[in-house]
């Protein structure tokens, strides 16, 4: 009888005990995981609370703000501009529904403070530029045109309904219009040749708030680089857009005017999600066999 209940002991526990332990760990390990990003969301809702009163105008161009101590850096994306709004306005039929204004910070800590972010250059209720832009040779043109493009879409939308489209979408038109901004170090045929190897992300049609806000989908939760997760997402956006021109402008409207992303695409594509991507993985692989894009060249 003892060795009996000796072997099941060493076969593991499986008493009531047992089990209510196991439990208990793993809510507390969730409870953790939520508290970690509602701290972290948390940082950045207080920060998009704080005021940008002590921003300064610049004198050439107005609608970039700046901090004392960063009018060299406003005068640097002053330039870069007009360019930059050019390349957001070229892939969506919409214009900024309200004033264009870029806040160029003057440390990367201040930045921090204004946005709860260490990104370079960021939108949170509004565009924000760090230093970092600048001084860790980052093509600045594009990173400016990638958050305008953020910042269409959250004018027409608010921040509730931005949040709700998924994050592939919102990434991959920013990099389609910037030409490419945060994915820059992944070239085309890189980022396509992953996907056909099965690393890749797969578009979903938005997320409730909740879950968009707490746990935002973008490049780790598929186990990619961010830089990969951005390049193939500008790819499949770039794919909607060329696949069918009319579809994708009716698309952008319709979004942008509050119609859910997963209906707006099955009413303007005449096919679910799923369907298109699916298209597109077989499109990709067409093109990757040696001599295909040659035949139908000719």
């Amino acid at each position: 009888m003892k060795a009996a209940v000796f072997n099941r002991r060493q076969g593991g526990d499986s008493t009531p005990m047992h089990w209510i332990r196991s439990l208990t760990f793993y809510f507390i390990v969730f409870l953790l995981s939520l508290l970690l990003a509602a701290c972290t969301q948390g940082r950045v809702v207080a920060a998009s609370l704080r005021s940008t009163g002590h921003f300064v105008p610049l004198v050439s161009d107005k609608r970039v703000l700046y901090e004392p101590g960063a009018e060299a850096y406003a005068k640097e994306i002053a330039l870069l501009l007009p360019g930059a709004l050019r390349k957001a306005e070229a892939v969506n039929p919409l214009p900024f529904k309200d004033a264009v204004e870029v806040y160029v910070c003057a440390t990367r800590e201040s930045c921090y403070r204004m946005t709860g972010h260490k990104a370079p250059a960021i939108v949170t209720t509004k565009l924000f530029i760090s230093p970092a832009l600048i001084h860790d040779t980052k093509p600045v043109d594009r990173y400016l045109a990638h958050e305008l493009s953020h910042l269409q879409v959250l004018q027409r939308l608010g921040a509730v309904k931005s949040l709700k489209l998924p994050s592939w979408f919102k990434e991959g038109l920013a990099e389609l219009a910037s030409g490419g901004a945060t994915g820059s170090s992944i070239t085309d045929a890189e980022a396509e040749q992953a996907v056909i190897e099965g690393r890749s992300f797969t578009p979903d049609a938005g997320r409730n708030i909740f879950a968009s806000f707490f746990s935002p989908r973008y490049g780790s939760y598929w186990s990619l680089t961010q830089p990969l997760f951005y390049h193939q997402s500008m790819l499949f956006v770039k794919y909607l857009q060329a696949s069918n021109e009319a579809a994708f402008r009716e698309l952008m409207i319709s979004i942008q005017q509050g119609e859910g992303f997963g209906t707006a695409m099955t009413n303007k594509y005449g096919k679910d999600l799923s369907s298109i991507w699916e298209e597109y993985l077989r499109d990709l692989r067409q093109r990757s066999i040696p001599g295909t894009e040659e035949k139908q060249a000719g």
